[in-house]
């Protein structure tokens, strides 16, 4: 996937945008790998000789990237064919999956603004989930929900500490796999404690 620089009005942000990721599904593996580059955000703040608002403009960019590999253990169910509509399941399934994940996030600040000029955090650690795809009575239409749980050990090394958090991602598929076209929604949210 890729995002286009977006812009929005001077009272929120004006940020570049640029996010690519690519997942591989060799035998009962699921191998996910991205890249996300974010730079140029706003910070709104309170002029005290005027009271009037101001938008200061940070020189800040967040870099993430990483690889996450998963083992699914029903070889008859495979999450592959909701989200790439490249294969068609013949009954109703679900699989659990179990892998690991390594990241890294950076933030780095060009200017004096922030109390920081670089960041480094890296993540590695276990991560669970499950997948269900539910095919209706007519087995071209199909509803997918693909849930993981990962638990991480970071460290930052500009401070040498060490620290613990989980992210948590939900993907949900709905759509139609026929023998000369296909079509899918999907939606996805991702959260990190």
């Amino acid at each position: 996937r890729y995002a286009l620089p977006f812009t929005a009005s001077k009272s929120n942000s004006s940020a570049a945008n640029f996010d690519f990721a690519s997942s591989f599904f060799p035998k009962s593996l699921w191998i996910d790998t991205w890249l996300n580059i974010c730079s140029g955000f706003n910070a709104g703040g309170q002029d005290t000789t005027d009271i009037t608002d101001t938008i200061v403009s940070l020189d800040l960019t967040l870099v993430n990237y990483g690889a996450k590999v998963l083992y699914i253990t029903n070889p008859l169910h495979t999450p592959r064919a909701p989200y790439f509509l490249d294969r068609r399941q013949k009954t109703s399934g679900y699989s659990f999956m179990v892998g690991g994940s390594i990241q890294r996030t950076r933030l780095r600040s060009r200017d004096s603004i922030l109390n920081f000029k670089d960041r480094t955090v890296d993540y590695i650690g276990p991560v669970e989930g499950a997948s269900y795809t539910h095919l209706f009575a007519n087995p071209l239409y199909f509803v997918n929900i693909t849930g993981l749980l990962g638990e991480y050990l970071s460290y930052q090394e500009q401070k040498g500490k060490f620290g613990y958090a989980q992210n948590a991602s939900i993907k949900a598929a709905y759509g139609y796999i026929g023998d000369d076209w296909a079509w899918n929604i999907t939606l996805g949210y991702e959260a990190t404690i």
